[in-house]
């Protein structure tokens, strides 16, 4: 009976000494860290040590880094040694078992940890660049030989790319001189440095700087080479992103891009290659709703001539960004016409398959008065809508052209299609009118303004106040329910 009671007080001394103590895990941790340390020691010591051998046998790297390495290495070792006195703390702590010192371990483990592993990774460093010392001594030859086949590598490649670039477009051409030269100076200086280095005697302190030097370049060369290829190639092709439909299912945002590319195959002979593909691209809902107005326009385009990284973001009617001015009369794409008393622009025939890619295979003429309202637009940094028959937008979400050709689009249907729009065509529309859209009446496009907005701020081609897009009074592309 008596052996029964001593029992089970032990149990119950143990259980209480276990609710009030420290937890378990943490002593667990207290106990590894005391193994850890003596591990971090020995690899201290041996790095120190070998440390100290190196710059015993090398008077060169003695000369340029003992009065550095010496005292840092005496510090890291206080460090180890203020490392152990907290183990002893923590030791202490741990076989006295309280619960409230807790914080206490807590602290002194994350203490002693990163003062270890501090001092580790001090004399880590110094012992490897110790040893790139007495590698580069040791390799002298082999560093020789990159140096000469870094300058034997051959920019001739490059260079004629480059130049044919420049040649094809010339407004690069300072840009991409300057670029190729660049690049050309870095090799030579990386080069001319090491062989300098070698011909001074071999210092170390110079050697070791050079070497460096030549590394970087090794490695950067071909990167420079290949952003001079791809740089030089992005002028041959112009892009543009159509949004072409919109998906806000089940609260997953998409957005139906078209993307037609033409490459340029022959500059001088304007002769070149149209691609075109679709495809849905996930997209945030802040994005969605900034598209949802531009149903039907260009929302990227990246011009001929140009790099990808200058691409437009602001969205515009399809193809009017190959355009000329009317001052200008022609470019590669096409000129101005007189047609029926109004100057139209007219595309030349190998860009009639990009223009009906972008226009959805139905073209009509542009007029001279909707392209200058259109770069009115473009210089404040404003979307261009178009002003089509009573004033109604003709591009975007809102436009009568959107209405004739995208009303298939899941958007579209899914607010209601176009069939009630106001601004469906007009029994009594006159033939220009249907051709062109309406010049305003006093025929002076200068200066008119497109949609609703006061002269102070005026907006193009925003929807006119209280005028509905699609059947059965729903608006389209605007005050969506959520």
């Amino acid at each position: 009976m008596n052996r029964v009671v001593a029992c089970v007080t032990a149990l119950a001394a143990l259980s209480l000494a276990g609710c009030g103590g420290l937890p378990v895990t943490l002593k667990t941790q207290v106990e590894a860290e005391q193994q850890q340390y003596q591990s971090s020691r020995r690899d201290f010591e041996k790095a120190r040590d070998d440390v100290k051998a190196k710059l015993a046998r090398e008077p060169e790297l003695a000369k340029i880094r003992a009065l550095l390495w010496q005292p840092a290495l005496d510090r890291d070792t206080d460090k180890f040694n203020e490392a152990a006195n907290e183990l002893k703390q923590l030791d202490e702590l741990r076989r006295q078992d309280r619960k409230d010192s807790r914080d206490e371990v807590e602290r002194l483990l994350a203490g002693e940890k990163r003062i270890r592993m501090a001092a580790l990774e001090d004399a880590r460093a110094m012992q490897s660049e110790a040893q790139r010392f007495t590698d580069l001594k040791s390799h002298l030859s082999d560093y020789d030989r990159e140096a000469g086949q870094l300058s034997a590598t051959g920019l001739d490649a490059v260079t004629a790319t480059v130049h044919k670039a420049e040649t094809d477009w010339p407004a690069k051409k300072a840009d991409l001189e300057q670029r190729l030269s660049d690049v050309k100076s870095a090799e030579s200086k990386a080069v001319a440095d090491w062989k300098t280095a070698r011909k001074a005697g071999g210092g170390y302190a110079s050697l070791f700087a050079a070497e460096e030097e030549l590394q970087a370049e090794k490695e950067n060369f071909p990167k420079q080479v290949r952003t001079l290829n791809d740089l030089s190639g992005q002028l041959y092709t112009s892009w543009d992103k159509l949004l072409v439909d919109l998906s806000d299912k089940h609260d997953e945002y998409k957005e139906k891009v078209r993307t037609v590319r033409t490459r340029f195959t022959d500059v001088a002979a304007q002769k070149s290659d149209v691609s075109s593909e679709e495809t849905w691209v996930n997209v945030s809902r802040p994005v969605y709703m900034a598209l949802e107005n531009n149903l039907g326009m260009t929302i990227e385009h990246k011009a001929a001539g140009k790099y990808d990284s200058e691409v437009e973001k602001t969205p515009q009617p399809p193809g009017y960004a190959y355009i000329a001015p009317p001052s200008e009369g022609r470019n590669q794409y096409g000129y101005w016409n007189n047609s029926g008393g109004m100057s139209v622009w007219t595309w030349l025939p190998q860009y009639l398959i990009m223009r009906d890619l972008l226009f959805r295979n139905s073209y009509q003429p542009i007029p001279s008065y909707d392209y200058n309202s259109y770069r009115t637009a473009q210089r404040s940094g404003q979307t261009y809508y178009g002003r089509d028959i009573d004033g109604a937008p003709k591009y975007g979400s809102h436009g009568t052209f959107t209405q004739r050709h995208y009303s298939s689009s899941q958007y579209a249907q899914k607010n209601g299609g176009f069939g009630g729009s106001s601004y469906s065509s007009r029994p009594g529309a006159t033939s220009t009118e249907r051709r062109y859209g309406s010049s305003g009446s006093s025929g002076d496009p200068a200066g008119r303004r497109f949609g609703s907005g006061s002269s102070s701020g005026r907006t193009f081609g925003s929807r006119p106040s209280g005028r509905s897009f699609g059947g059965g009074g729903r608006s389209f592309g605007g005050g969506r329910r959520r």
